[in-house]
């Protein structure tokens, strides 16, 4: 059979190789990452009109390509009036394919003009989340210049921008990078929306990411059955 589809859930698409990596001392891929993104944007009252997730396939092209390239995939999300940009930043270095060794967690506040990034290996990928918010901020700024030559008043003032690394929790093993990233989405996004800093945001905590591997394999279970009963019902 190949390598059978388990759930396709909004724009995110799981095979069963995918899931596999949700057992434990495995490393997660851009698709699990990518789906577990989804799902916080669709069941979590941050209000899609308040943040945008950016999926890790995204994240890793803005970090290479041209203003040109990153204007098509970033000209539809309204970037300007969000009040949070979360990405997952990976060290690889090849854009046109999947790979790298470690995942970070980089997230742009509105409010405050800062990204600030959660790497649960310190600074391991301060490089790659520069670049990446360097070229995020630069599409932001040619996009409220246009809208000043268009006269328009609407949206939120780009400034320069400062970048913070956020001291997080480290990891304890060389595969539970990606964890650290979905747990510290999960965990943090509210307070930056509300808050526009990591200010007396609560440290997470180490039981959430021990367990957070079985919640995304039970929430894939679990959603692929819903799914499934639904297409039975509608046929």
């Amino acid at each position: 059979m190949g390598d059978p589809v388990v759930i396709s859930y909004g724009d995110a698409l799981l095979r069963h190789s995918d899931v596999q990596l949700l057992k434990p001392q495995k490393w997660l891929n851009d698709q699990i990452i990518g789906f577990y993104f989804e799902y916080l944007h669709q069941n979590h009252n941050y209000g899609s009109e308040k943040i945008c997730f950016i999926s890790p396939e995204v994240s890793q092209f803005l970090k290479m390509g041209g203003s040109e390239e990153i204007a098509l995939f970033l000209e539809p999300r309204d970037l300007l009036n969000k009040e949070v940009i979360a990405l997952a930043i990976n060290n690889a270095q090849d854009p046109s394919s999947p790979g790298g060794s470690h995942w970070s967690f980089l997230i742009y506040s509105r409010q405050s003009s800062t990204y600030f990034h959660l790497d649960s290996l310190g600074k391991g990928n301060e490089e790659d989340a520069r670049i990446t918010a360097h070229q995020v901020h630069q599409f932001l700024k040619r996009k409220k210049m246009e809208n000043i030559n268009n006269f328009s008043s609407n949206s939120s003032t780009v400034t320069k921008f400062s970048f913070v690394n956020v001291p997080v929790p480290r990891q304890t093993n060389g595969y539970d990078c990606g964890i650290h990233v979905l747990c510290h989405a999960e965990h943090s996004l509210h307070h930056f929306i509300i808050y526009g800093s990591p200010d007396g945001l609560q440290p997470l905590e180490e039981s959430i990411i021990k367990k957070k591997r079985k919640e995304i394999l039970e929430l894939v279970n679990n959603l692929s059955k819903t799914l499934e009963e639904v297409f039975k019902t509608r046929s």
